[in-house]
């Protein structure tokens, strides 16, 4: 079975760690795993801690630790969560349909 984890994440902590355990040994279980990660670049590193070198990683999942910098730009925020969204589901479709995953396991909120 091949199964897409979808793992997006800023920074690396408690749910992300959790994550990288699942990725890392899901493999012992005969079930390859075609990790995705992003957009923060900490969790690249503790991957290949774990001897997970082949996953994907995606820039474009919305971002929610963004500083807001005026008015303006605080009005288009959610415009710009929808179409880094919409851009990552399109990403998303493509690599399953690339990779022929069976299943997907979405973590955190982006993820679903």
């Amino acid at each position: 079975m091949r199964l897409l984890y979808i793992l997006p994440a800023e920074a690396f902590g408690g749910a992300e760690r959790q994550g990288v355990v699942h990725i890392a040994n899901l493999p012992r279980a005969g079930i390859e795993v075609v990790p995705v990660v992003g957009p923060g670049l900490p969790i690249l590193g503790q991957l290949e801690r774990a001897d997970v070198r082949d996953y994907v990683h995606f820039s474009d999942f919305p971002a929610i630790n963004v500083e807001a910098r005026g008015p303006l730009i605080s009005l288009w925020r959610p415009f710009g969560y929808l179409w880094k969204w919409r851009k990552s589901v399109n990403q998303r479709i493509a690599l399953a349909r690339r990779e022929r995953i069976d299943m997907i396991l979405a973590s955190r909120t982006f993820g679903w």
